[in-house]
Formats: C-alpha cells, sequence, structure tokens
C-alpha cells in the first residue's frame, strides 16, 4: 500500500511540527459540538 512513500514521508500520525499551528483542544471540542448538532438537524 505505501509504495509511493518515499524514505522521508511523515507518518500520518507524526506529531505536528508547531503546537501553535493548530487549534487548541477546546475549540475543538467546540467544533465538535457544533458539527454533531448540525448533524442531528440533518437526520
Amino acid at each position: 500500500m505505501g509504495e509511493d512513500e518515499g524514505p522521508g514521508s511523515r507518518p500520518r500520525n507524526a506529531a505536528p511540527p508547531l503546537r501553535g499551528e493548530y487549534p487548541s483542544l477546546g475549540a475543538l471540542l467546540q467544533i465538535n459540538r457544533e458539527l454533531q448538532a448540525e448533524n442531528a438537524s440533518l437526520r
């Protein structure tokens, strides 16, 4: 499956280079709640 991955490619679960590039856990939880509410309303 991974034949096209070169020796220098990072695995998908590698740690992010800088934590500041990513939203905080609280922000992700808030987005998750909003998406779950939207998903429930679409069912």
